[in-house]
């Protein structure tokens, strides 16, 4: 607001409360507002669309090598690893475990947890 030459001072006076409403929904990713309700986001947040843009046509890139490898082979093509992308989570990043676990073990880990004792 501060780079159109307003405050929020303006709002109900000069600008209207609609009017507020439509400019933050249309803040960039260079916000503060979008770096504070986003952090993960913030590595991307000047060239955000080139990046995502980049990333795709690379794990196209990818996708068609190693399907060009495989052509001549009898061997399906292995599937590439997707280009990272703070949005996705990797697979296995969070792993508790192998089993369910029961109501009482789940109880006394609560109760752990809020008396301070950590495993």
């Amino acid at each position: 607001m501060t780079r159109a030459g307003a405050s929020l001072d303006d709002v109900p006076a000069r600008y209207s409360w609609r009017a507020l409403k439509s400019f933050i929904e249309n803040l960039d990713m260079d916000s503060a507002l979008f770096r504070e309700c986003e952090p993960e986001m913030s590595m991307w947040s000047q060239t955000a669309k080139t990046n995502a843009v980049l990333a795709d046509i690379y794990d196209v890139i990818n996708l068609l090598n190693a399907n060009f490898v495989a052509f001549g082979s009898y061997k399906k093509a292995k599937r590439p690893k997707l280009y990272p992308r703070p949005w996705r989570k990797e697979e296995g990043d969070r792993h508790y475990g192998k089993d369910a676990v029961t109501q009482e073990e789940f109880k006394d880990w609560i109760k752990k947890k809020a008396h301070g004792k950590h495993d």
